[in-house]
Formats: C-alpha cells, sequence, structure tokens
C-alpha cells in the first residue's frame, strides 16, 4: 500500500505540475470565485475560516482567503510545529493552524508560509505572537490536495497531519478539498484511517 500510494502521489504531482502556470492561476481564481458563492452564508464576522497557502503547483486559494478576511472571518492557516514530550528521545511534530491577518499572508511574513512541510520548534520566537485556533472552533475547513476519486477518497503528502486534523473537526463545519480536475483518480489507494472528505471543488 505504501509503494501504491507513493506511485499514485508521484503521478499526481506530475499532472498537477504539468498544467501551466499562467492557467494554474486562471483556474484558481475561477474556483475561487466559484467557492465564495457557494459558501457565502458560512463566511460571516466571526467565522473561523481554516486554509492554506499554496505551495508548489497547488490550487492557489489566496482570493477566497482574502474574501473571508474582508467579510470579517478569523481567517488560519497551518504550521508545523514540533513539541518535546517529556521523556521522548525526539520532538513529536504537529500541524496547528496560527490565525492571521491578510497583510500577514499577502507578505508572507511567517516562516512557516515559505516552507510549509518544515518543523518550527514550539519555543521559536518567530511564531510566539501567533494564536493557536482550535479545531472545534472552525466553521469553514479548506483542505490541499494531490489526488482524489469520487468516492471521497484523498490523498495528500503522506504524513497523515490532516487525517489527525479531521478528526478533531465539529461535526457541523463545512469541510472540502479542492484540486485541479487533473489530480483526479478512478480509486485512490487507501488505508483504513484515511478520512475521506464530503466534498472535493474541482477546477
Amino acid at each position: 500500500m505504501t509503494d501504491s500510494k507513493a506511485q499514485a502521489r508521484r503521478k499526481a504531482i506530475a499532472a498537477r505540475s504539468s498544467i501551466p502556470l499562467e492557467q494554474r492561476a486562471q483556474r484558481s481564481q475561477k474556483l475561487c470565485e466559484r467557492l465564495i458563492c457557494t459558501y457565502e452564508s458560512a463566511l460571516v464576522p466571526g467565522a473561523v475560516v481554516a486554509a492554506f497557502y499554496p505551495f508548489g503547483s497547488e490550487l492557489d486559494v489566496r482570493m477566497f482567503i482574502r474574501q473571508a478576511w474582508e467579510r470579517g472571518c478569523r481567517v488560519c492557516l497551518p504550521c508545523m510545529v514540533s513539541f518535546h514530550a517529556e521523556g521522548a528521545e525526539r520532538s513529536a511534530g504537529e500541524m496547528v493552524f496560527f490565525e492571521m491577518d491578510w497583510g500577514e499572508i499577502e507578505e508572507r511574513r511567517a516562516p512557516f508560509l515559505k516552507n510549509p512541510s518544515r518543523l518550527i520548534d514550539e519555543g521559536d520566537p518567530r511564531i510566539q505572537a501567533y494564536v493557536r485556533v482550535n479545531p472545534k472552533e472552525m466553521d469553514v475547513v479548506v483542505s490541499p490536495l494531490v489526488a482524489f476519486d469520487g468516492q471521497g477518497n484523498r490523498l495528500g503528502y503522506g504524513g497523515g497531519n490532516y487525517d489527525r486534523f479531521f478528526c478533531g473537526l465539529r461535526p457541523d463545519a463545512k469541510v472540502f478539498g479542492v484540486a485541479f480536475e487533473e489530480q483526479y483518480f478512478e480509486n485512490v489507494p487507501c488505508e483504513p484511517h484515511d478520512i475521506k472528505l464530503p466534498t472535493v471543488e474541482i477546477v
């Protein structure tokens, strides 16, 4: 299963990366416009929106993030943080979400926006100013995808971070993945612990 996931991951990323840059930007904007209309009723002042900063050839949802922030939503983005458990030989990494304003996101001030997979120590002063958001507070969650199929199965980068994260969300949270149609697989290889997505928004 590990081999089949790795093969599928390579194939999906290659397909996504083969989309010309200008076309990726145009299609990302088109999807963001659709998302703003589809989830407009949830983008209200005080609502908590969890999203992600695009990495590599990922679909760019910054237009959606900006609209959410301008409508008064609290926006939070993920960061991989290393925590030092007492008695453990090595620190454990955990994906946490920090609340941010649009200016910080637009200018990529936070170190975790430039390299989202890099572990940052919990004591690093560069993240001390950010407020961690509990997944139970989140009303809208936008997830990146490597691959997806028609049954709601998703493939990420292999760390299981989003699977663990999804388990902590409220049942009424609006959760969806975003992807280019080139990332579609007839059957995504999956295991019992893999969490399905209720919705995948495709462009």
